[in-house]
């Protein structure tokens, strides 16, 4: 099946066992008003709702061109697309995946369908559904091409914002890999995921510095890159294309 919209029982059932919501911190917790790592599965859980006709037709129309773009890529065109429903506010709104299903919210559906940059919305999150599922060659791009090496989990920084599209670590700047960066909440009380900056930290210090990562973390980097260049048919980076014609 090309597009899988994915029942409320499946969805439930992949979340209880999902490591996400075990790597939250107080931070994170409280960042999406929850006092516990169950209270907030349960919130999660309790806001999925099913896909009416409509809905569906419009997401089945989307990925359809999306898999057009995508049809020079072996890999990631093989890859099912499947979509799970959110009725609440989870995780700000933003579009996001678990496991190999992309979440979507009411608020999404409700945009102008025949806007062609959700398309690029999501094809950046069928990367990170790709990522789970390639693995190894994600990594080959990651540390290969681009130089990142992985730092250390996530967890053990209580600021760092824990985020669904990504692995567990924070990684080695590539541009300057005597540092680690990541995301990190602005006050020790957030009020919501988006109070949060990049933090760049000296390894051998372990004092702050002025950041020069873009993105929060490579696979970041990687799902907004390469949905650029699939959305725009191009990819100026010579290192990068060769990297997707073979594993992409």
């Amino acid at each position: 099946m090309v597009v899988d919209f994915v029942t409320k029982q499946e969805t439930a059932a992949m979340l209880y066992r999902n490591p996400y919501f075990d790597r939250m911190t107080p931070m994170d917790l409280e960042a999406r008003g929850a006092s516990s790592i169950p209270e907030y599965r349960n919130k999660y859980i309790n806001a999925i709702v099913d896909f009416d006709d409509k809905e569906k037709k419009e997401l089945y129309k989307l990925v359809m061109v999306a898999k057009n773009m995508l049809a020079l890529y072996a890999h990631i065109s093989s890859i099912p697309w499947r979509f799970a429903k959110l009725s609440q506010n989870i995780e700000n709104g933003y579009p996001h995946t678990l496991a190999d299903i992309i979440f979507v919210e009411e608020g999404f559906l409700k945009r102008n369908m025949n806007d062609r940059s959700i398309v690029k919305t999501l094809i950046h999150e069928q990367i990170h559904v790709y990522q789970r599922l390639f693995s190894k060659q994600t990594m080959q791009l990651v540390n290969n091409v681009w130089g990142y090496q992985r730092a250390g989990p996530r967890n053990k920084l209580k600021d760092a914002r824990n985020n669904p599209d990504l692995d567990e670590y924070v990684y080695l700047s590539s541009t300057n890999p005597r540092s680690f960066f990541y995301i990190a909440y602005a006050s020790n009380h957030p009020k919501g995921i988006n109070e949060a900056n990049i933090k760049q930290t000296d390894v051998y210090s372990n004092k702050p510095m002025a950041p020069s990562e873009t993105y929060e973390h490579p696979f970041e980097r990687m799902a907004y890159e390469l949905s650029e260049y699939v959305y725009a048919e191009q990819c100026p980076d010579e290192d990068l294309y060769g990297w997707m014609t073979k594993n992409f």
